[in-house]
């Protein structure tokens, strides 16, 4: 059967899905293989502000079909209660689609950079001087404000009615609330409003790969390899963020939040405290964009906190920046559902063994299982006779044979055996030293001298062989 699609991921990175789940950023790249498949890459962010690979798809067209399977699968791996509520990609309209059939409920956002090289690239000609009214537009913060700034851009450019018609029918009338400031702070994002972080993901996996024209074995290597290296520096985060106090965090409204958050929200929590400085307790000075973007409280909480001569409380910082390791939340619901289903079918015999099974489980101290006793002699063994409390094994039976054969046998034939390594440890070892005929130059070379030039004379030759299978207990994989 010929693989269409291929998708796997790392069982690490499966865990950082299941704790980092708020946001994810896909993404396609070409030439990465000679079957000339298309490589999804799913990335994911940690607390500490580090890109995460979360799984790789290897499929043979970007149709909504193909995108659909993905997703569906990478669905399967992660639990109902921790689905994305952000999803960053291009204007894939094939990826769009299946984004929303199979996460309904995930806000989409499109990278408005990508955007903003689109139109550059579209209106280039129509333009006589760069101009940054799109930029004001995009960045506009308040709807009153991207008003005020789409209507300045329609006048300054209304000598150019195709370039107006592309960047208002194109992108701001349907795709406005997935770009524009004013509606992608509505929701909590952590700063990741463009593929950026794919994109610099591209050029490390380039480089891990070196050719466009590896198997998928190969690929998978590598591409393992700098998954292993990756986790390595998240873990190593975490760490630096639960050990290391900065001097700057000294201060006394940082002590509920030092060691229990990521050091990078405690930089966005330092600016926003400088902030409320000058904006004090009033909200609609400080706006509360970080409270709804980062999750983290704004100036004028701050402030109210300092006034009050209260420390920040750890209660005001969301999940996603209080979590420095790897904890997973299993259940076992369905598996009881299942054992309750089997219980019930089964006759009384057996209800009453899975009773004793499901109590061992439980309670190990009441365990059923009894101790063998001690086997008695049956031959009487006289009673002043020591026990034998040792722990050597008893010998193999080649081990007795040879060493009874040894006695026999002429000497630099016999073989070490328990016996024997026994006694020359009493014995002083004299070692026997040769003059080589005909080399008189060479001087006395002894036994060993003699075995360590034959063994490294002899040719040994290993084979090292690499197997996707080989090591699938560590990824998910999953093809069609």
């Amino acid at each position: 059967m010929t693989i269409t699609d291929l998708f796997w991921a790392h069982s690490v990175s499966l865990d950082f899905l299941r704790s980092f789940p708020l946001v994810l950023i896909m993404d396609c790249i070409h030439k990465t293989n000679r079957c000339g498949l298309s490589l999804l890459k799913i990335i994911g962010v940690t607390s500490t502000n580090m890109s995460f690979f979360v799984a790789f798809a290897y499929i043979q067209f970007e149709h909504v079909d193909n995108y659909i399977w993905v997703l569906n699968t990478l669905r399967s791996l992660m639990n109902d209660i921790a689905l994305p509520e952000l999803i960053v990609t291009d204007k894939k309209f094939a990826l769009m689609n299946a984004i929303d059939r199979v996460f309904p409920t995930s806000r989409h956002f499109l990278c408005w950079w990508q955007i903003s090289r689109n139109i550059l690239t579209k209106c280039k000609k129509m333009f006589e001087t760069r101009d940054n009214s799109w930029n004001f537009v995009v960045l506009s913060s308040i709807e009153g404000e991207y008003n005020e700034h789409l209507a300045t851009m329609l006048k300054e450019f209304c000598t150019y009615p195709e370039a107006i018609d592309y960047v208002t029918q194109t992108w701001l009338n349907p795709y406005k609330e997935k770009f524009v400031t004013v509606w992608t702070n509505s929701c909590m994002h952590c700063g990741n409003v463009t593929s950026d972080r794919v994109e610099k993901a591209h050029a490390k996996l380039k480089r891990q790969l070196c050719s466009g024209q590896v198997d998928f074995e190969c690929s998978w290597t590598k591409i393992h390899n700098l998954l292993e290296l990756q986790h390595t520096d998240i873990k190593a985060s975490f760490e630096k963020s639960l050990t290391v106090v900065q001097h700057q965090f000294r201060p006394s409204h940082f002590r509920e939040l030092r060691g229990n958050i990521s050091i990078i929200a405690l930089e966005i929590v330092l600016v926003e405290s400088k902030r409320a400085e000058f904006t004090g307790i009033d909200s609609s000075a400080c706006g509360c964009v970080i409270r709804h973007t980062h999750g983290l409280p704004c100036a004028h909480k701050i402030a109210n906190y300092i006034r009050q001569g209260r420390p920040i409380p750890i209660y005001s910082i969301h999940s996603h920046w209080r979590t420095l390791e790897i904890v997973l939340e299993l259940t076992c619901k369905p598996e009881l559902e299942m054992i309750v289903k089997y219980f019930n079918d089964c006759d009384t015999t057996k209800q009453l063994e899975i009773l004793k099974k499901l109590g061992e489980i439980a309670n190990p101290e009441s365990t059923f299982l009894i101790e063998p006793d001690v086997k008695p002699n049956p031959r009487g063994c006289p009673a002043h006779k020591k026990i034998d409390v040792s722990i050597r094994r008893d010998p193999y039976a080649f081990e007795i044979v040879q060493s009874g054969h040894d006695s026999h046998s002429p000497k630099g034939t016999q073989m070490t055996t328990l016996a024997s390594v026994q006694v020359n440890k009493k014995r002083h070892f004299k070692q026997k030293v040769f003059l080589l005929p005909g080399h008189p130059g060479n001087g006395p070379v002894s036994m060993s001298s003699l075995a360590e030039a034959s063994s490294s004379a002899s040719p040994t030759t290993s084979m090292a062989s690499s197997n996707i299978g080989g090591v699938s207990s560590s990824t998910a994989l999953s093809a069609r």
